[in-house]
């Protein structure tokens, strides 16, 4: 029941507290001339006391509110407002970022009664990480296709309802705006390497938008860019590679994102001192090296992000950049969390509060759009934005949102990969144009991946062939470890690269590729790390060959079964050599979210082996292994 309600009973109560009995009236008259006095001495008291004092509350309801840090500050302001209407009722707002309260309420570590993400797909992350946590999928209904159901099972949160609106676009320098209007319309497209208008600024543009995994803001934009496609398919494989290309730009910490543009102006209007100094001293030349060093930085960020940092930043405004595609927009959602009747009852309470005139002028006086695309006063010129919604571009669906937002927090993860080099007999022959074997140039292609990976990264080795290992058909040599860990005065790097340098000495049989895969698959997958991805990295250069294991439908039947999207550990291959079955590592790196490659040559051979230990993840896995059964026309 509302503080409203729980303070009328209270008011009755207090009227029940007289007598029970009442005296017949000649007896009160008797007496009603000694206590008039009294009477109105003690009313008189009472009065005062309950003026000062307010009614007593024999209870408190207690609303507990996670939100998202910029969204806070209005869900607190309605809530002061709300209390003071609802004497009995205390409301406590808190900041958690959207993942973290995703995962705590999954894990039942803190459920808020109300939860305000900054958009839905926080909401459905929960729900797959829920759905995740049953255990109780069977057969195919446990594979990677899982994120790919838009009706999840069992959903343990509702949607929610919008309760503000910021959309995602770019923001720059004053100065970097003006430059870029000279050249035309602005496009989300020049957030892609080597498009025309990512040309407009050259080699001086940078770019930082916020970690896709940690903030729907930065998910946005990679949302975006496929739409971007889907308009232009001419940019298709660029918009494939633009996320991982990105990766250097992301910032881990919103709060950091527009430090680029505070720096990139400071330069810019130290530059301008500069010139007017010469100028002053008879001096027009032109200081090139400053102009070569000077950087163009865009950000991409929410409307009110760009609004927020203005209201404190006013020397250094940010302009928002609106590209002419439109926007997706953050969508803050209410969702509500209270397991009991009189906390579901108190937060639909609130949100009317927050949904009144006087909620939809508190969310529009903090830099955000009503759900209905309305701005306040502070979108405007003044504050570099504009009144005005941008064209909508309509939010994927929740499975292929999903999808990105996983993928996303894999490409920022650290690695975590094992590598299964083949080891038959064949990988014995020469590769053409060299004095090499096939097994000593891919030891040397494996070593340079390993020397490459950046601090932070496990790797693990494996070798596999028919009968490697009495009746295995694979052996493990190093288990995944940090590459920086030492043994014995050694690293972990040391330990990988000596048994790598080894593996052309042990060379023999058969491919035994179907056994191998799944040994590895689940050896990796046994102690899952957090916030790394794990990957089997394959190199063969055959089809299986091993009669006597398992099957391929087993095979793909058991890595479906026991893929786990939240915490996947995929399985990518390189193939190599006239013996590669394509349809075989397609269907086998298609089951865990992995990409199969054939290559024509070693050289792409190589390409493709260190792409794959340093991406490790399929952007869009069925696209990119289309049209690609052409086989190796090595001799």
């Amino acid at each position: 029941m509302s503080g409203r309600h729980h303070s009328q009973e209270l008011a009755v109560r207090w009227d029940r507290g007289g007598p029970q009995h009442r005296r017949k009236n000649g007896q009160v008259r008797t007496i009603a001339g000694v206590v008039v006095g009294a009477s109105l001495l003690i009313a008189t008291a009472v009065g005062a006391y309950a003026l000062a004092s307010g009614p007593t509350c024999d209870q408190r309801f207690q609303l507990d509110v996670v939100a998202a840090a910029e969204i806070q500050p209005v869900l607190d302001e309605v809530a002061r407002s709300f209390e003071a209407e609802h004497a009995c009722v205390s409301i406590e707002t808190r900041i958690r970022p959207p993942v973290d309260v995703a995962e705590g309420i999954v894990n039942m570590a803190d459920r808020p009664d109300v939860w305000v993400p900054d958009a839905s797909v926080w909401v459905d992350y929960a729900n797959l990480r829920a759905q995740d946590g049953d255990g109780e999928t069977s057969g195919d209904e446990g594979t990677a296709e899982q994120v790919n159901q838009t009706a999840m099972l069992r959903p343990m949160l509702d949607k929610g309802r919008s309760i503000a609106r910021s959309p995602v676009i770019l923001g720059a320098a004053a100065s970097t705006v003006e430059k870029l209007r000279k050249e035309g319309e602005p496009s989300w497209t020049m957030l892609i390497p080597g498009t025309a208008e990512r040309k407009r600024l050259g080699d001086k543009m940078v770019l930082r938008l916020p970690t896709p995994g940690q903030y729907a803001s930065g998910l946005a934009a990679l949302n975006v860019l496929d739409a971007v496609a889907d308009l232009r398919p001419e940019l298709m494989d660029a918009v494939r590679d633009a996320a991982f290309e990105l990766r250097e730009s992301m910032i881990p910490d919103e709060r950091t994102l527009f430090d680029v543009v505070r720096e990139a102006e400071g330069d810019d209007k130290d530059e301008k001192s500069d010139e007017k100094e010469k100028k002053g001293k008879g001096g027009n030349e032109k200081d090139e090296k400053k102009d070569e060093k000077r950087k163009e930085a865009v950000v991409v960020a929410s409307e009110q992000a760009i609004w927020r940092y203005n209201r404190e930043n006013t020397a250094n405004r940010v302009i928002g950049i609106y590209p002419t595609e439109g926007a997706i927009a953050l969508d803050y959602p209410y969702v509500v969390t209270a397991t009991t009747a009189t906390g579901r009852r108190l937060a639909q309470q609130f949100y009317q509060a927050l949904t009144s005139p006087a909620g939809r002028e508190a969310i529009h006086a903090a830099g955000f759009r009503t759900p209905d695309g309305k701005g306040g006063r502070g979108l405007s010129s003044a504050m570099g934005l504009r009144s005005r919604e941008p064209a909508r571009i309509p939010n994927p669906d929740a499975a292929t949102t999903l999808r990105s937002l996983l993928q996303a927090r894999l490409i920022t993860a650290d690695t975590r990969a094992l590598l299964l080099i083949d080891v038959s007999g064949s990988m014995d022959r020469k590769v053409p144009g060299t004095k090499l074997t096939r097994a000593k140039a891919i030891v040397r292609l494996a070593e340079e991946g390993v020397r490459a990976l950046p601090k932070g990264s496990e790797v693990g080795l494996w070798a596999f062939a028919s009968k490697l290992d009495g009746d295995k058909d694979y052996r493990e040599l190093v288990p995944i470890a940090p590459l920086d860990e030492k043994v014995d005065g050694r690293t972990h790097k040391d330990a990988v690269i000596r048994e790598l340098r080894r593996l052309p000495r042990k060379t023999k049989g058969d491919t035994g590729l179907y056994d191998s895969v799944l040994a590895a698959f689940r050896a990796a997958s046994e102690n899952p790390v957090p916030n790394k991805l794990t990957s089997i990295v394959v190199f063969t250069d055959g089809k299986n060959e091993d009669d006597d294991g398992i099957s391929r439908k087993e095979l793909l039947a058991t890595l479906r079964r026991e893929f786990v999207p939240t915490q996947p550990v995929t399985v990518s291959i390189v193939g190599y050599g006239r013996d590669i079955e394509y349809d075989e590592l397609r269907e086998i790196a298609a089951a865990t979210n992995g990409v199969a490659k054939v290559a024509k040559d070693f050289e792409e051979a190589e390409r493709i082996f260190l792409s794959l230990i340093a991406r490790r993840a399929c952007m869009e896995c069925e696209a990119d292994q289309a049209d690609e059964s052409d086989e190796s026309d090595e001799s």
